[in-house]
């Protein structure tokens, strides 16, 4: 099996907005704005759907009074509700075909604003409202109207949960059975302090064979397992069921008609180039299922056996909104699909999904896109029409309807029934709480082809008392169930019988196991030694094996022999991270050089030119860890390869966990050991080119009014000329290169108008992500450090204080810290470009808006 890197990325979903008060339900909290820029709004017309469909704007939503709108739910009523980030809840009636909203009003019947609103949902003849709030009361709240006049007039907390950012508390959908709800979260959004019921097994953990390359890029750098989330709940809010975990960021759930469940999974964009890094993935979510997501280097390989796989991966795009077309008034084909939004891009997918075994496949279509289209969220009202708003870190909203006028048929199609395969597993999920005749009913199936169905017997049998299953793995002799019931055991069992159970797995025959069985019987091997305790004779075991003809099962054989000390392993493993060689499975170009990827397309052509070792890079990784097997031209190769590789075009974490490799890997080595990874950092840029002048103190309104007509003419040359001088480099990326202290500018003109970058460049302060935001870190002396952290470890701090010398940290003693708080004062200095003339300011703007495209309209 020759490795394979798939290069599809995406940036994080929007980052949305905490909460404050809504009459004395909530307690007073700090707003914090999670923007960068805002949008500007479509003119009718910019968005393409497939032939017959029409695509309206229905309503420009007025920033300043109403703000930016998040998320959509229609009533049967015919009324939609749209939540805002940070001006509470609105309702509109649906309009008729062709025309547009009139009359806008506040939900409530009383003066409210929850802020934060990620989720809407209409049921059970109330409103639920899912508040995403870093600071005050979070969590799902029920909003009614108690005296029939039409507007809301009560909103009562129903489950209290720790917000999260753009990452926290999500969605809320009516479950299948028309009795419970279905709500989810991404990494950042905590469980309630309750779990009344799970579906998963509540023995989670990182169950991580060696130490991971945690990613302090990203704003889950600290957080564990479970990651994101998905559960049932009764309409009161009791009975909280946990569905499912290992998730990044899922956005959003959805379900077809056969009550099977759907997910749309951010994810990492800083890992491209690294090779644990994961597009963003349509997840078939079963009962008790879990995903793989750890943080940094810790995410699970799709085939370790105790997570699931995606259905698809779909390649550059930001998850927000998810819906099937059911109850759409669309053709057959569209009715059957799912839809799923793509925030960054601005576009929406649909999704068309096949039964194979006990899961699916899937094909995407782009069904409808624009630019800029910052599609956030998506429904489908009574009318038939699907609904979309565009909105999300203060960005701009207005709300789009997309309806069919053509003479295709429209009917429903009949429900396909479900695969053989399929009911069995739906069987096993039954059991997925204590029964009694789970184990007889389960085992069995622990060898069964369908790797969805093995799951749901692993999870049948888990949730049984752990002393009515454990002799059956010591007796099994089928090695397929012998490895998953050593699974299941490492994961309940104490640390009594990991000796036993080692023994036990070093008795299966390794040669003569299929692919996926070694793969599976690795990672048994992993997880035992993992919660059970290290065992030497593993590397005794598996000495003979290594190497193997499949690339996936030395990985797993790598990992464990060196986690086992074997110095045999150090040579071979040196080989293979300056042997091996990818075949890396990029898009078309046509599809990467769209303007609507412009962003991660371009990085991926430049990835392209010069791909980076992805698979090697994996050896390098678990290579910091080996103690024995060294000679001194093996640490030569090993120091040429770390500098070599640091060299490459990757995601805006690849250098750093280069970086992070090499600081390991020399850790407690001696000088002369040391010498081979002597380390040489790049050149510094040579002295930075001036503007001409003469400058001018710029105002937005004068910005607004230089870039009323579109750009046209510009010198593409010149305007990167003035993004190294105007220092923009020192702290943003662009097209792969750049500081990483603030967000990646690549993609500006896919969702930002002229004014809203002006208004970021020039007022910096006024809006700033929480992915970017500096720190006031109170020490107990009195004195005051304000900063970026960037790292962070058991100890300490490093806070980049200087955005022009972000590799100068400071390191600040954890215990020396009373509090730290958010400074309402972006790192980004004000007015940077009050050096440039006119024609070098609008060179800038044309540089900054064409994802650099030489060749794009503004520059003919």
């Amino acid at each position: 099996m020759k490795p394979i890197v798939r290069l599809f990325t995406t940036c994080s979903p929007p980052l949305l907005v905490s909460g404050t008060s809504i009459r004395n339900s909530f307690k007073k909290g700090i707003s914090v704005s999670f923007a960068f820029f805002a949008s500007s709004v479509l003119a009718v017309g910019q968005l393409t759907v497939p032939d017959g469909f029409v695509a309206e704007k229905i309503y420009d939503v007025p920033n300043k009074e109403q703000g930016s709108w998040i998320s959509l739910a229609a009533d049967h009523k015919g009324y939609i509700y749209a939540g805002s980030e940070k001006h509470g809840l609105y309702r509109f009636k649906i309009p008729a075909p062709a025309t547009t909203v009139t009359d806008v009003q506040p939900a409530f019947g009383f003066k409210a604003r929850p802020l934060g609103v990620q989720g809407l949902l209409w049921a059970f003849d109330s409103l639920y409202v899912m508040i995403n709030n870093r600071k005050g009361q979070s969590g799902l709240f029920r909003a009614t109207d108690g005296n029939g006049d039409g507007k809301l007039d009560d909103m009562r907390q129903i489950i209290s949960m720790r917000g999260g950012g753009g990452h926290g508390l999500h969605a809320i959908i009516p479950s299948p059975d028309g009795k419970t709800l279905t709500i989810n979260a991404g990494n950042m959004g905590g469980l309630p302090k309750k779990i009344d019921d799970s579906r998963v097994p509540l023995v989670w953990g990182e169950d991580l064979l060696l130490p991971r390359l945690p990613d302090f890029n990203s704003i889950a750098s600290t957080t564990m397992a479970p990651g994101g989330w998905i559960a049932r709940i009764n309409p009161d809010g009791s009975n909280f069921e946990l569905i499912a975990t290992g998730f990044r960021n899922e956005y959003d759930v959805t379900y077809d008609r056969l009550g099977e469940l759907f997910t749309f999974d951010a994810d990492a964009e800083f890992d491209m180039g690294t090779p644990w890094y994961r597009p963003t993935r349509v997840c078939h979510v079963v009962s008790g299922g879990e995903y793989g997501w750890r943080n940094g280097s810790g995410k699970w390989p799709a085939y370790f056996p105790d997570s699931l796989p995606a259905t698809l991966d779909i390649g550059p795009s930001s998850p927000t909104g998810v819906l099937h077309g059911t109850d759409a008034r669309f053709p057959t084909r569209y009715r059957k699909a799912m839809f799923i939004c793509d925030w960054s891009y601005g576009q929406i997918y649909a999704i068309h999904l096949t039964p194979k075994g006990a899961s699916y496949t899937a094909e995407p279509e782009v069904f409808c896109s624009g630019r800029p289209f910052a599609v956030v969220d998506a429904i489908i009202a009574p009318d038939g029409a699907m609904y979309a708003v565009t909105g999300g870190r203060n960005i701009k909203s207005a709300v789009w309807r997309i309806r069919y006028t053509g003479t295709a048929q429209t009917a429903l199609p009949d429900i396909t029934a479900p695969t053989s395969e399929a009911k069995l597993r739906r069987q096993l999920e039954t059991l997925h709480r204590p029964n009694e005749g789970a184990i007889a009913n389960a085992w069995p199936h622990l060898s069964h082809p369908d790797r969805f169905v093995r799951f749901a017997a692993r999870i049948a049998i888990e949730h049984q008392p752990v002393s009515q299953w454990q002799s059956k793995v010591f007796s099994e002799t089928d090695p397929r169930r012998l490895i998953l019931g050593a699974i299941a055991l490492a994961r309940h069992a104490d640390e009594s019988v990991g000796g036993k159970l080692i023994s036990k797995l070093c008795s299966i025959d390794f040669a003569k196991l299929e692919t996926d069985a070694k793969l599976d019987h690795l990672r048994a091997l992993s997880l035992v030694q993992v919660r059970l305790g290290r065992n030497a004779r593993v590397g005794q075991y598996l000495k003979p094996h290594f190497p193997n003809a499949e690339d996936l099962v030395n990985r797993e054989l790598a990992r464990l022999l060196i986690a086992a000390d074997e110095p045999s392993a150090v040579p071979t493993a040196v080989k293979l991270m300056t042997t091996l060689r990818d075949e890396h499975e990029f898009r078309s170009e046509e599809m990467l050089k769209k303007d609507q990827h412009g962003q991660y397309g371009k990085v991926i052509l430049a990835i392209k030119q010069t791909p980076p070792p992805t698979s090697q890079m994996h050896y390098a990784m678990l290579l910091r860890n080996a103690k024995s097997g060294w000679t001194g031209d093996l640490r030569a190769q090993y120091g040429a390869w770390l500098t070599n590789a640091q060299n490459q075009v990757g995601g805006r974490s690849y250098v750093d966990f280069i970086k992070n490799i090499r600081r390991d890997a020399i850790a407690g080595l001696s000088l002369a050991e040391k010498v081979a990874f002597a380390y040489k950092p790049g050149e510094k840029l040579s002295a930075l080119p001036q503007p001409k002048g003469p400058g001018r103190n710029w105002t937005i309104s004068e910005i607004e009014g230089l870039t009323k007509a579109p750009l046209t003419g510009r010198s593409f040359a010149n305007g990167e000329k003035m993004y190294a001088a105007t220092l923009c480099a020192s702290c943003h990326q662009f097209k792969g290169e750049g500081g990483a202290i603030g967000p990646d500018l690549t993609q500006l003109g896919t969702r930002f108008g002229y004014k809203d970058i002006a208004e970021a460049i020039i007022e910096p302060s006024k809006v700033i992500s929480d992915q970017y935001d500096s720190k006031f870190l109170n020490l107990k002396n009195g004195k005051v450090i304000s900063g970026r952290i960037m790292k962070a470890d058991k100890e300490h701090y490093l806070v980049s204080s200087n955005p022009f010398q972000p590799e100068k940290l400071d390191r600040v003693a954890k215990k020396s810290v009373a509090s730290i708080k958010s400074s309402p004062v972006s790192l980004m200095p004000p007015a940077l470009i009050n050096s440039l003339n006119k024609e070098e300011l609008l060179d800038l703007l044309a540089y900054l808006t064409s994802e650099g495209n030489p060749t794009g309209p503004a520059f003919k």
